[in-house]
């Protein structure tokens, strides 16, 4: 008897085993999905929160590569990025083996935060960027019209 528990439990090992490492076929899984990217725009000399900010997400060939929520009460703008997402999963017990993310084949965008009374700023992202931020808020300097434009003379 204990003998055939055994064989059992090596032969269930096995098929996990086997399964795990793909031997038994592996399926790849592709949809959309969204990232968000948290900012908050602030004064770059007073460090006070900037209330209606714009984003504008470009890349090539899109002129709105995300889309952005209204502005929180503590001053935070959240983007959504569409992305494609793939994963590879095994046949039976569905181990992921590999996930891969991507905005498009560039995987670059470029963010443009526009305020009547500030300069725009510029900045350059990518997803593993987005992916790396996570959670967590970005704060966004932004300069006064007024200093540029004193500087320049």
């Amino acid at each position: 008897m204990k003998k055939a528990v055994a064989i059992l439990v090596m032969a269930l090992l096995g098929v996990v085993g086997a399964d795990y490492f793909g031997l038994f076929g592996v399926r790849q899984v592709d949809m959309a999905d969204l990232l968000h990217l948290r900012v908050k725009p602030v004064d770059k000399e007073s460090g006070q929160i900037i209330t209606d900010v714009h984003v504008t997400c470009v890349r090539r060939r899109s002129e709105e590569a995300c889309s952005q929520k209204q502005q929180a009460g503590d001053g935070v703008l959240t983007l959504n990025f569409l992305v494609n997402r793939s994963a590879k999963y095994s046949r039976l017990f569905r181990f992921k083996t590999a996930e891969k993310l991507w905005l498009d084949e560039e995987a670059i965008v470029v963010l443009v935060f526009i305020h009547p009374n500030y300069d725009r700023l510029f900045l350059q992202v990518t997803t593993p960027d987005i992916v790396q931020w996570g959670d967590s808020v970005k704060v966004i300097e932004l300069t006064p019209i007024a200093e540029t434009a004193g500087a320049a003379s």
